[in-house]
C-alpha cells in the first residue's frame, strides 16, 4: 500500500471515521468471523466466540481513547453533522458492549451443548451492537434509522436460530412487530421532515420552535382582524410540505409527528399496550438473544426516545408528558398483574422488563437532573440483573433438564443454594427490594418525581407495583421449598467458567449498586455531561 493511500487512511480516522470507529471495529471482527468460520475445524469453533469477544474489548478501547479527546476537544461531530460522539454516545456504548460481552460469554456453553456452533452467531451480536451503537450516536434521522434497521435485521436472523427446538414463528413475528414500528417511525420522521426541510434533529428543534411562534402569531392576527398575508407568506417560506395549511393544522402536524415516533419506539420497548407479540418472542428466542433484547435492545430503544424528547420535541413537553405517563402507568401495571397469572419463567423476566420500562419512562415524565441520572442509574443497573436472571435460566436449562415453569425452580435451593441465593437477590432487584439497585433506581425516578410536584404519579406507580411482591413470592416458594421426589432426582446444575464469570459480574453489580451507588451516580451522571 503507498503512501497517499496511508496518509488518507490516516486522515480519515482523525477526522469523520473516528466519529464512527467503535462500529466498524465490530463490523470488522463480525467480518473476521464469517470468513475465518469457514476455515476452523469443528473442535476449533471457539475461536469464534473468542474473536467476538475480543472485537468488543477492543471497540471498548476505542471509546477509552475518545474519551479522553472528549475531554481535551469536546464532542466529536462528523459526516456533515449527522453522527457525535458525546459522553451520551459514550455512556450508553459501553452500556451495549458490556451486555454484547456478557451475552458472548453465556452463549459459549449454550451453543456447544446445542450442537449450534455456527459463526454466524457471534457476527450477528456484534452487528446488532454496532446498530446500537449507531442509534445513539445519530443526530440525524437517517443515521438513527439506519441503525435501528441494522439491529432489527440482526435481531431477525437471531431469533430464528433453531436451539433444541424449531422455532419457526418467532422470527416472523419479531419481523412483523420491527417492520410495524419501524413504518410509524419512519411516517413521523417524515412529517418533521416536511416541518422543517432537514434531518438533522438540532435544525429540527429550532424549526418546530419558530413554527409554534408563527403559528401563533398567525391566529392572534386571525383574531384581531390584522391583515395576516405576510405572517402567512412567512410560515409558507419556513414549511415546505404545504401551502395552505390551517394554522391549527400546523399545530396538528407535529403532534401527530410525536405520536407516530414514539408509538414506534413504545412497539420496540414492548410498553404497554404495545407489547402485542413481545412476550411470545422472549418465550421462544433462545436465551441469551431474549437476555440481548431485554437488556441492549431496550436501553438503545430508551436512549433514542429521550434524546428525541429532550431536543426535537422539548417544547411539547406538556404534550408528550400525559402521553408518557399513561404509557408508564399501564406498562407497570400490566407487568405486575400479567405476571401474577404466568407460570413460564421467560415470559415472567419479561412481564419484569414492561415493568421497567415503565418506571423509566415516569423518569423522563419528570425531565430534572434528578430523573435524568435515575434513568441512567436504572437502565445501566438494571441490565445486569435483566441478564443474571436469564443466565441462571440457562445454567439451570443446560444441566438440570428443564427450567421451563415455575415447578421447575421446586427445591433449587436445596439441589444448589448457590444458584437459589444468586436467582433470589435477581429477583429482588428486579422487583424493588431494599439493598439492590433496583430499589435504588426506582427511588431516584421517584425522588425526582416529588420534586418536579407529580406526586399523583407516584402513588399510581406505587399501587401499579403492589401485586409484583406476590409474584416475588410466586418465584421464590418454589426455590426454597423441600422438594419432592421427583425433584429430588434431578441432576445439580453447575456452571461452566465463563457462566459463572458471568453471574459474578451480574450479582457483584447487583449487590454493589444497591449498598454503594456513588461510582454508580457518577456514571450516570456523566451520560449527561456532568
Amino acid at each position: 500500500m503507498n503512501l497517499p493511500t496511508l496518509n488518507a487512511i490516516r486522515s480519515y480516522l482523525q477526522g469523520d471515521g473516528s466519529v464512527i470507529l467503535p462500529e466498524m471495529e465490530l463490523v470488522l471482527f463480525a467480518l473476521g468471523i464469517l470468513v475465518i468460520d469457514f476455515w476452523v475445524q469443528q473442535k476449533e469453533k471457539y475461536w469464534n466466540a473468542a474473536l467476538a469477544f475480543a472485537g468488543t474489548v477492543f471497540s471498548g478501547m476505542t471509546l477509552w481513547m475518545l474519551r479522553g479527546q472528549l475531554a481535551t476537544r469536546g464532542d466529536l461531530i462528523g459526516f456533515h453533522e449527522t453522527a457525535i460522539v458525546d459522553s451520551y454516545f459514550l455512556f450508553f456504548s459501553a452500556l451495549f458492549l458490556i451486555v454484547a460481552a456478557l451475552l458472548i460469554l453465556l452463549s459459549i456453553r449454550y451453543l456447544e451443548l446445542a450442537n449450534e456452533q455456527r459463526g454466524s452467531y457471534y457476527a450477528l451480536i456484534l452487528l446488532a451492537c454496532a446498530g446500537m451503537m449507531l442509534m445513539v450516536s445519530g443526530i440525524d434521522l437517517l443515521v438513527i434509522f439506519l441503525g435501528i434497521e441494522t439491529m432489527a435485521l440482526a435481531f431477525f436472523a437471531l431469533t430464528s436460530y433453531a436451539i433444541r427446538e424449531k422455532q419457526s414463528g418467532v422470527a416472523l413475528q419479531y419481523a412483523l412487530t420491527s417492520a410495524f414500528s419501524s413504518a410509524l417511525m419512519v411516517f413521523g420522521f417524515s412529517l418533521l421532515y416536511g416541518l422543517s426541510g432537514s434531518t438533522n434533529i438540532g435544525r429540527i428543534a429550532s424549526a418546530l420552535a419558530q413554527h409554534s411562534d408563527l403559528v401563533r402569531a398567525l391566529a392572534l392576527s386571525r383574531e384581531h382582524g390584522a391583515p395576516a398575508d405576510q405572517m402567512r407568506q412567512l410560515i409558507q417560506e419556513r414549511i415546505p410540505i404545504a401551502l395552505q395549511f390551517d394554522p391549527h393544522a400546523l399545530q396538528f402536524l407535529p403532534l401527530a409527528a410525536l405520536l407516530l415516533v414514539a408509538a414506534g419506539v413504545f412497539f420496540k420497548l414492548s410498553a404497554a399496550p404495545f407489547h402485542v407479540w413481545s412476550l411470545a418472542i422472549y418465550r421462544d428466542s433462545p436465551t441469551p438473544i431474549a437476555a440481548f433484547l431485554g437488556a441492549g435492545s431496550v436501553a438503545a430503544a430508551l436512549s433514542v426516545l429521550l434524546r428525541l424528547l429532550m431536543t426535537i420535541f422539548a417544547s411539547f413537553q406538556q404534550q408528550w408528558l400525559y402521553l408518557l405517563t399513561a404509557v408508564a402507568v399501564l406498562s407497570i401495571l400490566w407487568g405486575a398483574l400479567g405476571a401474577l397469572r404466568e407460570s413460564s419463567l421467560k415470559p415472567l423476566v419479561a412481564y419484569s422488563i414492561i415493568s421497567q420500562v415503565g418506571c423509566i419512562l415516569l423518569g423522563m415524565v419528570a425531565g430534572n437532573e434528578a430523573g435524568l441520572t435515575g434513568i441512567t442509574f436504572y437502565l445501566f443497573s438494571g441490565a445486569f440483573a435483566v441478564v443474571g436472571t436469564f443466565a441462571i435460566l440457562i445454567v439451570l436449562r443446560q444441566h438440570a433438564g428443564a427450567a421451563e415453569t415455575l415447578s421447575d425452580l421446586e427445591g433449587l435451593f436445596w439441589r444448589h443454594p448457590a444458584v437459589a441465593f444468586l436467582l433470589a437477590v435477581f429477583v429482588f432487584s428486579l422487583t424493588g427490594v431494599p439493598g439492590t439497585s433496583g430499589f435504588l433506581g426506582k427511588y431516584y425516578i421517584f425522588k425526582a418525581l416529588l420534586e418536579t410536584k407529580h406526586k399523583p404519579f407516584v402513588v399510581a406507580a406505587l399501587i401499579c407495583l403492589l401485586p409484583s411482591l406476590f409474584v416475588l413470592g410466586r418465584i421464590l416458594l418454589p426455590v426454597f421449598r423441600k422438594p419432592s421426589p421427583e425433584a429430588r432426582r434431578l441432576p445439580h446444575p453447575a456452571m461452566s467458567s465463563a457462566e459463572a464469570i458471568v453471574l459474578g459480574t451480574c450479582v457483584f453489580v447487583t449487590i454493589a449498586a444497591g449498598l454503594y451507588p456513588e461510582p454508580f451516580l457518577r456514571l450516570a451522571r456523566y451520560a449527561f455531561g456532568q
